[in-house]
């Protein structure tokens, strides 16, 4: 993987001995997911679990209409809502939500690990060389999940003729991949999946009808996996890894690639966990790379750290049942490091992406945006910057240098706690650039110095992001746990000088 090259005769000092990384206590109601005793038992209401917002009953199957049409909105998504909202709807109404969730009429059926469905007639005629298509490509992607250690879908009785998960081939709205939805009737978090996949992927703007297939079918099968697992999780871990393993699967497509312009890397100032209709959420599938490339044990042939994060979200009887962020927050405690310092380094990456990640060289990933830009004058006045950020973001001051500097010192006033983190990094008139870590006292200062020879450093950036992930859960609202977050719009204050 690629990494931030050394500058030549560059010395980071740190300028305070503080203390030791600490990370952030993801405090949220009564327990450790932030869910009432009661509701972690199992009793919840499912009106409580309606996402997000604005959102009622009524307006999920209009939604899920609309999605199904081909009007661009995320399918799968809209069908969970739905589903989620089924219990509140008028009898007429829960009908109509009844048909939209129906398995499709099929005429010919093969099986293997996986089932495939599809007809040999009508709009919805697939050949049969295609089924065979989406029997391979299914059936290849379930032995690598399974191989990697996820668990398989959940088995569905007979739903589809016997327990095996299904696919279904439809000639499907224009722009609409496929979709991933399911007609367990329960309220249970832990639920069977069946897909539905496009009959020739003709017409799609970009890949081969094959490559398009192969990474709809990554997809769309991952949600099958992560519905056994959690189908009530937060929007941003559904499809952040879902986009995620796209890749992972079939790497020369890079289909995934296209979320970027929406993402993280595009909207540093946005929470990441933040979902909706506009697609930022599936744009998240990089902060899963930026983990799964620095913290690369495999199972098989995939990462593993995706897998331990579902199995921390896991809603099982006995299982943790945690919210995306604590999921992801136990998984960094585990394995290091901390949510905190991870979240700094992944925003601090995000503005060189071609040294931070295998496939940063390539055009869509381009350089996160700078929330400020200044010039620090040798011996002279500091630059000083105050901003607020939001919780699960980041913003990055430049500070560009004369060309007879020779230091320059970083100092921070960020809020106590440790959920919130800096990184300075010198980049060199050569362009090539080195990050630290600013070490913080329990009040949240700390101070970074560098010395270098003139004419060596263009620029210092000092990169601040926002990891508190406390919440007042169920909220309604688009963010985790459908909480309200307790860390946005904390003061964060940095001074530049050199020297």
């Amino acid at each position: 993987m690629r990494r931030a090259r050394p500058l030549a005769a560059l010395a980071l000092v740190l300028a305070t001995g503080l203390s030791t990384l600490t990370g952030v206590t993801t405090a949220t109601a009564e327990a450790p997911d932030g869910r009432p005793d009661a509701e972690r038992a199992g009793a919840q209401d499912s009106s409580a679990l309606l996402a997000p917002g604005t959102v009622t009953a009524a307006r999920s199957l209009a939604a899920a209409r609309s999605a199904l049409a081909g009007d661009g909105r995320d399918a799968t998504e809209a069908l969970r809502q739905l589903r989620m909202a089924r219990p509140a709807l008028a009898p007429a109404d829960r009908a109509a939500a009844g048909r939209l969730l129906a398995r499709p009429a099929q005429d010919r059926k093969k099986c293997t690990v996986v089932c495939v469905h599809w007809r040999t007639s009508g709009r919805h005629r697939a050949s049969a060389s295609w089924a065979r298509k989406v029997l391979a490509t299914a059936g290849s992607v379930h032995r690598t999940f399974v191989g990697a250690g996820y668990r398989a879908p959940k088995r569905d009785g007979r739903a589809g003729g016997n327990a095996k998960t299904d696919m279904y081939v439809q000639d499907l709205a224009g722009g609409l991949y496929g979709y991933c939805t399911s007609d367990q009737r329960t309220r249970a978090e832990d639920v069977w999946a069946f897909c539905v996949v496009d009959n020739d992927y003709r017409g799609f703007p970009t890949g081969t009808p094959l490559q398009n297939l192969q990474v709809t079918v990554g997809h769309e099968y991952f949600h099958a996996v992560q519905f056994g697992y959690d189908s009530y999780e937060d929007q941003w871990l559904l499809e952040g890894t879902a986009a995620w393993v796209e890749d992972e699967l079939f790497d020369d497509v890079d289909d995934n690639r296209q979320y970027l312009a929406a993402s993280p890397l595009s909207d540093p100032a946005r929470p990441m966990d933040r979902g909706g209709d506009d697609g930022f959420h599936y744009g998240t599938w990089l902060f899963f790379r930026h983990l799964s490339e620095r913290l690369d044990q495999r199972a098989g042939t995939l990462p593993t750290v995706v897998r331990d994060i579902w199995r921390q979200a896991d809603a099982r009887a006995g299982a943790p049942d945690l919210s995306s962020v604590d999921a992801v927050a136990a998984v960094l405690e585990d394995r290091g490091p901390r949510l905190p310092v991870a979240f700094a380094q992944f925003a601090t990456g995000n503005r060189r992406p071609a040294q931070a990640y295998d496939e940063g060289s390539a055009a869509e990933y381009r350089p996160a945006p700078l929330a400020r830009s200044a010039t620090a004058a040798t011996g002279g006045a500091a630059v000083s910057w105050r901003t607020e950020l939001a919780h699960l973001s980041s913003a990055t001051l430049e500070v560009r240098t004369q060309p007879s500097a020779t230091g320059v010192r970083v100092e921070v006033d960020l809020p106590a706690g440790g959920a919130t983190r800096a990184v300075a990094t010198l980049v060199g008139t050569d362009g090539a650039a080195e990050s630290r870590l600013v070490e913080l006292d329990a009040s949240g200062n700390g101070a970074v110095t560098a010395s270098f020879r003139a004419g060596t450093v263009a620029s210092v950036e000092v990169t601040v992001a926002n990891a508190d992930i406390r919440y007042e859960c169920w909220k309604r609202t688009d963010y985790a746990c459908q909480g309200t977050p307790l860390g946005d719009g904390q003061a964060t204050a940095v001074r530049v000088s050199a020297s």
